[in-house]
């Protein structure tokens, strides 16, 4: 998973979209996604084989083969919206499969389809929800993990939740979200 993990955090994210990278930043984090992509992979790949003592799980071979849809090659003049929406969709499935209850799945899954129209779920000048986004739908999923009994405990569905509802007309409803944050890492 270390590899998935690296192919991950190397590239766009709601923060930071393709649109952000100079154009040899994005080259070179296209260029490490796919490798790490494909080592997560092969590495999966290698643990499952009928010679090794390790085995990869079930949820995490999921992981790793939505992130190579993200990240099919190293083409950095590939259509990125296309990669993120194939990324989401197999998000979708490694949570109907394996996620409905656990809250990195959940987050990783609301990443996806936030990731597929980054900074554009809402109108900007009105704050209302633009249709064609995944805004409601990342909206229901990260409302009821949001009830869910242990989600205090972890940060990702309240982060999410928040950049969710930050470009919306009705922010304010990300308070509660902020202060399970804020809750989880008090000063000490």
């Amino acid at each position: 998973m270390a590899y998935w993990g690296v192919s991950f955090c190397s590239g766009s994210n709601y923060n930071k979209t393709w649109a952000l990278f100079d154009d040899n930043d994005r080259v070179n984090a296209i260029r490490q996604c796919y490798i790490f992509s494909q080592e997560a992979l092969k590495r999966a790949k290698q643990n499952n084989s009928s010679s090794s003592l390790l085995t990869t799980p079930e949820w995490e071979q999921a992981l790793i083969a939505a992130l190579a849809k993200r990240f099919p090659d190293d083409d950095p003049n590939k259509d990125l919206v296309a990669c993120n929406r194939a990324y989401g969709e197999a998000m979708r499935e490694v949570y109907r499969s394996f996620g409905r209850e656990d809250f990195n799945i959940i987050t990783l899954f609301a990443d996806a389809l936030m990731n597929v129209t980054p900074r554009k779920l809402y109108d900007a000048s009105t704050g209302l929800p633009i249709a064609s986004s995944h805004v409601f739908e990342v909206k229901e999923l990260l409302e009821q993990a949001l009830k869910m009994p242990g989600v205090e405990q972890h940060p990702g569905p309240a982060h999410m939740y928040i950049h969710l509802m930050e470009m919306s007309a009705t922010p304010e409803v990300a308070l509660p979200a902020a202060e399970m944050i804020r809750e989880m890492f008090r000063d000490t």
